[in-house]
C-alpha cells in the first residue's frame, strides 16, 4: 500500500508546510494541492495519472453539457459517457481474470499474459470509476452543488483517498472543505492517522494475520479436510473477517486523518458494524460510502422501475459484490447478504403482521443477541471472500454450519 512507502511521511509533510505555511489564500491552497496530488500520482504510476486527468477532463466537460436542459439528446450522452466508464473498469479489472479462467495462463497461442505485463492496473480504479459515474448522473439530475473546474480536478485526485478511498460525494468534499487553519481539526487528524497506524501494524500485522496465513489456510485449500476441527474453521472465518475489517478501517482512518490535515473533512467508511443487532444496521455502518452510493444509484433506481424491493436488494448487494470482483465468490458473498436482508425484511414484516412489542427489559438482551447472530453471519458468508477457490470456499461454508465434509 501507498502510505506503507518509505516516502510517503516525508512528501507528506513537506505538503503540509507549504500548505499551510506558503499558501496564503483558499485558491493558493488548492492549486498546490492539486499539483502535489498530480505529482504523488505520477510517482506512483505516470500512464494511470496522465490517463486520470484525460478522463478527468473529458467527464468534467461532458457533464457541463448534461447539466444544459437545451441539449438535445442528454440521455444518449450519459448513456454513452457510463458505457465509456465502465468499460474501462472492465477492460482493466473484469477482463483479465475472465480470460484467465476462460483461456489459463499457459504458453499457448491463447496466452493472455499481455494484460497482466502489458498493462497497468490503475491505482485506485473501482473508486474514481464510481465519483465518475455519480458526478455525470448528478449533472443528468441537476443535483450537482456549485463549484469550479479545479474543486473538480482536486476531487478526482485528492491523494489521501486515491488509493483506499472512501467513494467520496463532490458536494460533501466540495461544501465540507475548511481550507482556513483550525488547530483542533489538525490534531483530530493526527489522532485519527495513529489510530490507523496503530490498528495496522498491532492488530492486523503482528496479530490477525498468524490466524489467516497459517496452516488451517492451507488445509481448507485442499480437496479434503484431514484432522481439521469445526473450531479451527471459525477461528478462521472470524479472523479473516475481522483482518479485512480492520485492515480496510485502519487505512481508511488514514485516509481521513490526512484529509483533515489539509482542511478536508472526507466520508467514513465504517462506524462500529460489528456491534450492530441485525444485517440492515450492519450495512449502515460498513462500507458506508460503497453501500450508500447502491443505495443512490442501484437500489433506489431498480425499486423505482420494479416496484419490488427484493430484486433491488440482490441488485444493490450483488453490485457491490461485482465492485469488488467479478468472480463466483464475490458474487455468491453479495447473493447471500441480499437473501439475509431479505429474510431480516420478512421477519419485519411479520412482526408487524403480528403486532409484537419489544419490552423495555428485553432490548438490551436482544441487541446482544442480534449483535451475536448479525456478527456470526457475516463471518459465515465471509468464507467466500477468505477463500479464493470456489469449490473449497463453498466447502467450507457448508462445513462451518454442518461440521461435515460435502465436496
Amino acid at each position: 500500500m501507498i502510505y506503507q512507502q518509505f516516502w510517503y511521511l516525508p512528501f507528506l509533510l513537506a505538503s503540509l508546510l507549504v500548505y499551510w505555511l506558503l499558501c496564503r489564500n483558499v485558491r493558493a491552497k488548492k492549486i498546490f494541492l492539486l499539483a502535489a496530488s498530480i505529482g504523488f500520482l505520477l510517482s506512483v504510476q505516470v500512464e494511470f495519472t496522465l490517463v486520470l486527468l484525460a478522463w478527468t477532463t473529458a467527464i468534467y466537460f461532458l457533464s457541463r453539457r448534461l447539466q444544459n436542459p437545451n441539449v438535445e439528446k442528454r440521455g444518449t450522452l450519459l448513456a454513452m459517457g457510463v458505457v465509456a466508464v465502465l468499460s474501462y473498469l472492465a477492460f482493466f479489472k473484469y477482463l483479465p481474470p475472465l480470460l484467465t479462467a476462460v483461456f489459463g495462463t499457459t504458453n499457448t497461442e491463447h496466452d493472455v499474459d499481455w494484460l497482466h505485463t502489458g498493462l497497468i492496473l490503475p491505482l485506485g480504479l473501482s473508486y474514481f470509476t464510481f465519483k465518475f459515474l455519480h458526478y455525470m448522473i448528478n449533472a443528468y439530475r441537476g443535483e450537482l452543488v456549485k463549484h469550479k473546474p479545479i474543486d473538480f480536478f482536486l476531487y478526482t485526485v485528492f491523494f489521501p483517498i486515491v488509493p483506499a478511498g472512501p467513494i467520496e460525494r463532490v458536494e460533501r468534499f466540495v461544501q465540507k472543505a475548511r481550507l482556513n487553519w483550525d488547530p483542533e481539526a489538525f490534531v483530530y487528524g493526527l489522532q485519527r492517522i495513529t489510530l490507523g497506524v496503530t490498528k495496522k501494524l498491532l492488530l492486523v500485522d503482528s496479530i490477525l494475520i498468524h490466524y489467516v496465513s497459517g496452516q488451517v489456510a492451507w488445509q481448507l485449500m485442499q480437496p479434503g479436510y484431514d484432522g481439521i476441527e469445526l473450531g479451527m474453521v471459525w477461528t478462521f472465518l472470524i479472523a479473516s473477517f475481522l483482518y479485512a475489517y480492520l485492515d480496510f478501517s485502519a487505512y481508511t482512518d488514514i485516509a481521513v486523518g490526512t484529509a483533515r490535515l489539509f482542511g478536508y473533512t472526507i466520508c467514513e467508511n465504517f462506524r462500529y458494524p460489528i456491534f450492530q443487532r441485525n444485517l440492515a444496521e450492519f450495512w449502515q455502518r460498513w462500507h458506508m460510502s460503497l453501500s450508500s452510493w447502491c443505495r443512490d444509484y442501484v437500489y433506489m433506481p431498480v425499486l423505482g422501475h420494479s416496484r419490488n424491493p427484493k430484486l433491488a436488494l440482490y441488485a444493490s448487494m450483488m453490485t457491490i459484490g461485482a465492485w469488488h470482483q467479478l468472480s463466483f465468490n464475490w458474487l455468491a458473498w453479495g447473493a447471500l447478504h441480499a437473501t439475509g436482508l431479505v429474510c431480516l425484511m420478512k421477519w419485519h414484516q411479520l412482526r408487524r403482521k403480528l403486532n409484537v412489542p419489544l419490552r423495555p427489559q428485553a432490548t438490551v438482551l436482544g441487541h446482544i443477541v442480534g449483535a451475536a447472530l448479525t456478527f456470526v453471519f457475516v463471518c459465515w458468508v465471509f468464507a467466500f471472500v477468505s477463500i479464493p477457490s470456489p469449490v473449497a470456499a463453498l466447502q467450507t461454508f457448508l462445513f462451518a454450519v454442518t461440521g461435515k465434509v460435502w465436496l
